[in-house]
C-alpha cells in the first residue's frame, strides 16, 4: 500500500510504499506510470519512501496514475495507484466564535466536495496572537461535513484563528478561513430566580465574556421520565420555555 494515497499536482509529496524484503544495499526507484521515474529510501524492510514528481494534467481535477516500486534490476512487485488531487477550496466554517476551553467542534465545508470522497481531512490551527499552531485529524459527519476539535488556547479576549485543510497532512490548502476564540463566559446572577410554568418569563443574566454570536440558553429540568432540555436563543435577556 502507499501512504498517502494521494497528493496535490505539484508533487513533493513523501508516500511511504509498505511491502515485504526490501534490502537496504538495493537501489529503488518509484515509476509514476512509467513516465516519471522518483528515487526512494530504504526505511525498513517493509517500508520505502519516495517524493512525488509534479504531475503533467490538469490541476482543477483528479488523475489517477499506477504507481510501481522498482529495483536495480528493474523488478516491480505490482502496481499500486495513487491519486494527484488540487488543493481543497474552502467555503464555510461555523461556529466563527469559540470558547478556548477546546470544548468547541467546529465545521468545515469545501467546494467540489465530491471530488474528495473517502478523504481522510486534517486541520490546522494557526492563532495569531499566541504563535501556536495546532494539528488534529478531522472526522466526517453523515452529511459529509469536516468536524473539526479545536484545541485549547488561553486567552485573555478575542483573538483571531486561522483553519486550514489538508487531505493528507502533507498539502495544506492554499486559502484559510478564520474563527475568533473568546474567553468562557462567566455567571455571576440571574434575575428572576423562578417564574411561570407556562413559560414567558423574562430573565436577565450578569456576568462576563458575553461576546461572540450565536449566544443561547440551555434550561435543563428533571422528572422520573430523566433529564429534558430545552433550548432558547440568547439576546440581552431570554425568556424562559415552558414548563417540561
Amino acid at each position: 500500500i502507499a501512504e498517502p494515497n494521494r497528493g496535490h499536482h505539484s508533487g513533493g509529496t513523501t508516500v511511504e510504499i509498505k511491502g515485504q524484503y526490501f534490502r537496504q544495499e538495493s537501489q529503488y526507484k518509484c515509476a509514476f506510470d512509467d513516465a516519471k521515474e522518483a528515487s526512494a529510501n530504504f526505511v525498513s524492510q517493509d517500508t520505502i519512501s519516495c517524493v512525488t514528481p509534479p504531475s503533467s494534467e490538469d490541476e482543477k481535477g483528479l488523475a489517477v496514475v499506477g504507481l510501481d516500486v522498482l529495483d536495480d534490476s528493474g523488478y516491480t512487485a505490482g502496481k499500486l495507484e495513487f491519486i494527484y488531487t488540487p488543493f481543497p477550496r474552502l467555503d464555510t466554517l461555523r461556529p466563527r466564535y469559540v470558547f478556548g476551553d477546546g470544548t468547541d467542534v467546529i465545521t468545515v465545508t469545501v467546494l467540489d466536495s465530491g471530488m474528495y470522497a473517502g478523504v481522510f481531512w486534517w486541520c490546522r490551527f494557526t492563532v495569531s496572537q499566541v504563535s501556536k499552531l495546532s494539528v488534529v485529524e478531522a472526522e466526517i459527519s453523515q452529511a459529509g461535513e469536516i468536524l473539526c476539535a479545536v484545541p485549547s488556547v488561553y486567552v485573555h479576549g478575542p483573538t483571531l484563528a486561522f483553519v486550514e485543510l489538508s487531505f493528507n497532512g502533507q498539502d495544506w490548502s492554499t486559502s484559510h478561513l478564520s474563527m475568533t476564540y473568546i474567553p468562557a463566559p462567566r455567571l455571576d446572577s440571574l434575575y428572576p430566580s423562578s417564574g411561570s410554568t407556562l413559560g414567558g418569563t423574562e430573565l436577565t443574566i450578569s456576568g462576563v465574556g458575553f461576546e461572540g454570536e450565536g449566544l443561547m440558553c440551555l434550561f435543563r429540568a428533571s422528572d422520573n421520565d430523566g433529564v429534558k432540555n430545552e433550548i432558547l436563543e440568547a439576546r440581552a435577556t431570554a425568556s424562559s420555555p415552558t414548563e417540561v
